[in-house]
């Protein structure tokens, strides 16, 4: 009795499935494999890693991120509560290790991430930083009965009269968002820092 010959069709197709479902299983191993060895809680952040994503800033931060505080002009919006010439601040968060980590380590890193911070518009949709022209640099934070001082050092510069505020509100908001902090004192060069005649 003569055996049934072997279709030389029916072999490349199995042939062809075969690799075909090898190569995927290497894409997937691939995939798993960057993701594991990509480090976790990484300070410096390239653009593409950075979240631009707008908060309201009254939701608490997320596990190893913090808070930075921007501009937004003319309050676009349309937010209850404004500063100086009818703007508001907005919160883009920034990811840190944040875990074991004192509410002076807190602030600091996320001051360190408004101050690094190069340019005058920031975003997808372009916030405003009024702390563009300074050239500052934090010194040390001090938090006690729930006031945080914060020195700085270094040149301010800013762009006219509705900076002040503006600049004062990005730092104030960068350091109040952090539990226990009621109110922020600010000190450039360990001197008071008053901003009602700068402009």
């Amino acid at each position: 009795m003569n055996e049934p010959a072997t279709n030389p069709n029916r072999s490349k197709f199995i042939l062809a499935g075969v690799i075909v479902l090898l190569l995927i299983l290497a894409g997937v191993f691939t995939v798993y494999r960057q993701r594991d060895e990509t480090p976790q809680g990484s300070v410096e952040q390239s653009e593409s890693e950075r979240n631009d994503t707008p908060t309201t800033g009254k939701e608490k931060p997320l596990k190893n991120e913090v808070r930075v505080y921007f501009i937004d002009l003319e309050n676009k919006r349309a937010v209850m509560e404004t500063i100086g010439c009818g703007d508001s601040v907005i919160a883009i968060s920034r990811a840190t290790p944040t875990e074991g980590k004192s509410t002076e380590e807190l602030i600091s890193a996320a001051l360190g991430f408004l101050l690094e911070e190069p340019d005058q518009f920031v975003g997808k949709s372009g916030y405003y930083n009024s702390l563009y022209q300074s050239d500052l640099e934090l010194d040390r934070v001090s938090v006690e009965n729930s006031i945080a001082k914060v020195y700085l050092k270094g040149k301010m510069l800013l762009g006219g009269t509705c900076d002040s505020p503006r600049f004062e509100a990005q730092l104030t908001s960068t350091v109040i968002q952090f539990n226990g902090i009621t109110e922020v004192e600010l000190f450039l060069d360990d001197k008071p820092l008053d901003l009602s005649q700068r402009g």
